[in-house]
């Protein structure tokens, strides 16, 4: 068909121009819903696939914590068990070392009682004050090493400095609330408390140890030695707690049990080890097969759905492909691509039926304002 024939050609021309036009943007409707069909089943295939794999990771960590769950509860009877006899252990091991500790020191406590008895009935015979037998008596006049010497200093602080300061106190709160020399008011509280401490310091100084000085000696010496067999009493006793040999305590009933307990927390533990290794080489692989078994027809439903779509759209995009081929060769060459528009098309097919043309060329001319 040359040039100049199609541009004779009657509104039918343009017709069957406008007709494969529709066509063509039809198909490519078509293919773009196709597209968009495509896009949605990829989506809908990739949320099934996570969807399969987030339920196979789910049963799979659930299967483990159930093999954990099942062994480590009876691990923990089993540890239970363990404690409640270590306890019963260490019970009768502390009783029968206690045991030992008295049978070991019993000569010594049984001095230290005989001590006591007879410095007490010293005391009485030459009618010294009981108290005079007391530790602090001894640390506040008979003063001896270090630990004696601090308690002196703390009773003098006490005596010349707390009691006076409370009595300023509650002076300051009470009776000396309104007094216009309270100063020197505290000053004599502190003078009299001084003074009377020292009197009373003075007078039980005089009338004991001045008085029983070789009767407190002798006390003194008492003293020392129990408090010698105190310290030998307390490295027996450290002695025994040390003692690494625990045969003569009669434990091997409780060892026996603990090591039988011990054994079974061994094989409890390798069965555990063993049923998670069963599971990962065996079991996990049923249960990803069995998930994907169930869960696989909806999924092949939406592969198959993705194939035949895929399918549909490129027989349609080569469809288009064809029709532009079409157009191209029968109206795009001659008429050129600005005209090759249903819009346009539309016009020229309603200025040649109106009457306003009879060939294509005409219709152009007019359309485009040559021909009134």
């Amino acid at each position: 068909m040359g040039e100049e024939n199609v541009f004779n050609e009657d509104v039918g021309y343009l017709k069957a121009a406008y007709e494969d036009l529709l066509t063509l943007d039809r198909m490519k409707k078509s293919v773009e819903k196709l597209q968009e069909e495509e896009r949605v089943n990829k989506r809908s295939i990739a949320a099934m696939e996570k969807s399969i794999h987030d339920e196979i990771d789910k049963t799979i960590k659930e299967r483990v914590e159930e093999i954990h769950r099942i062994y480590n509860k009876e691990i923990e009877v089993h540890k239970e068990k363990i404690k409640k006899i270590q306890q019963q252990r260490e019970k009768k091991k502390n009783k029968k070392m206690n045991e030992r500790v008295a049978e070991e020191t019993a000569d010594i406590r049984e001095e230290n009682r005989r001590l006591v008895t007879e410095i007490q009935t010293v005391f009485r015979k030459n009618h010294v004050p009981s108290f005079c037998n007391s530790k602090i008596y001894y640390s506040l006049f008979m003063t001896r090493g270090i630990i004696e010497i601090l308690e002196l200093f703390l009773t003098f602080v006490v005596c010349f400095f707390c009691v006076p300061a409370v009595i300023c106190f509650i002076g300051k709160e009470t009776f000396l609330a309104n007094s216009k020399m309270p100063y020197f008011f505290y000053l004599l509280i502190f003078t009299i408390c001084m003074f009377l401490f020292f009197v009373i310091y003075v007078v039980i100084l005089n009338t004991t140890k001045v008085k029983h000085r070789d009767t407190l000696q002798e006390g003194r010496k008492v003293k020392d030695k129990i408090k010698a067999n105190h310290k030998k009493i307390k490295a027996i006793t450290n002695a025994v707690t040390k003692d690494k040999d625990e045969s003569q305590y009669g434990l091997h009933e409780y060892d026996e049990q603990i090591a039988e307990l011990n054994k079974l927390l061994d094989d409890i533990a390798k069965q555990k080890q063993e049923a998670l290794t069963d599971f990962e080489n065996s079991k996990k692989k049923i249960v990803i097969e069995e998930i994907k078994k169930r869960r696989n027809d909806a999924l092949m439903i939406l592969k198959n759905k993705q194939k035949e779509i895929e399918e549909q759209r490129s027989l349609g995009e080569q469809a288009i492909k064809e029709q532009n081929l079409i157009i191209n060769k029968k109206y795009e060459v001659y008429l050129g691509k600005d005209y090759m528009s249903i819009p346009i098309l539309d016009d020229l097919i309603q200025i040649m039926e109106a009457g306003d043309a009879d060939t294509v060329s005409e219709a152009i001319a007019y359309y485009d304002g040559e021909l009134e």
